[in-house]
């Protein structure tokens, strides 16, 4: 009988597919939620989310995106091990940030090549505490979800809906984790204007709560004058400011 979801908002069905394929090798039962959205009927992430996880039958659900691969046929069973693992109402990962931690906590491959670490990623075994999480593979008790649903307004986009759960579960006194599982995120990411609004809108929302943020592409104080530097504080810049150094002294 099947103890966990898979629940996957997807518009490139290329990409599903191969994910898909992955995931059936896995050597455990499951369920599959898929979600269509090639014609834009969800206007964000965190609404399609909570359309879903109403109907979840199972214990334990994970959020996927759609450029995901598992090449271990034990993955699944791996994550929802770590899950059990987990005090009630936590949230778990494969990749996460904890403040004054330049390297992320994760043991995932990004790229085409799969080469690559995450965003840099640092090798780790087993279940680490941090403070938010990449959106790209997590879940936990369905429970949890449905009565802690995503913040549509506040992430109203397709970015960070993850990262505000993780916020808001610690601020209620809960854990959140990141595991390492070394699965495959095909994507690298690159974060929109839409994407550093929303972690404004986050460190504006949080500030009472937490002196500082930080995720995976994105960090900063919550506090003004500190939250003035945001839009410094993000993986673009940072890339921008070593290739200018690198041509500076070519």
């Amino acid at each position: 009988m099947e103890e966990i979801t898979v629940v996957t908002c997807y518009n490139d069905k290329i990409k599903y597919d191969a994910f898909l394929e992955t995931l059936n090798a896995q050597d455990i039962p499951f369920a599959v939620t898929g979600l269509d959205n090639t014609a834009k009927q969800f206007s964000s992430c965190a609404s399609a989310l909570n359309n879903a996880i109403k109907n979840v039958k199972t214990e334990y659900v994970v959020f996927a995106h759609q450029d995901i691969l598992l090449p271990g046929c034990s993955m699944l069973r791996d994550f929802l091990d770590a899950m059990k693992k987990s005090e009630p109402g936590s949230i778990l990962g494969v990749a996460g940030k904890v403040p004054g931690q330049p390297q992320a906590f994760s043991c995932i491959l990004h790229g085409q090549s799969a080469e690559t670490l995450y965003n840099p990623g640092t090798g780790f075994d087993g279940l680490v505490e941090v403070q938010t999480l990449d959106e790209c593979f997590f879940g936990g008790e369905s429970i949890h979800f449905k009565d802690n649903p995503f913040d549509e307004s506040l992430c109203n986009g397709w970015h960070l809906y993850a990262a505000e759960q993780c916020l808001r579960n610690i601020k209620n006194g809960r854990k959140v984790y990141a595991c390492s599982i070394p699965l495959i995120h095909l994507s690298v990411g690159h974060p929109d204007r839409s994407f550093y609004r929303c972690f404004y809108r986050l460190c504006m929302t949080y500030s009472s709560d937490f002196n500082y943020i930080t995720t995976g592409c994105a960090w900063g104080k919550t506090k003004i004058p500190g939250r003035w530097l945001l839009p410094f504080n993000n993986i673009d810049f940072v890339m921008f400011k070593e290739r200018l150094r690198r041509r500076l002294n070519a």
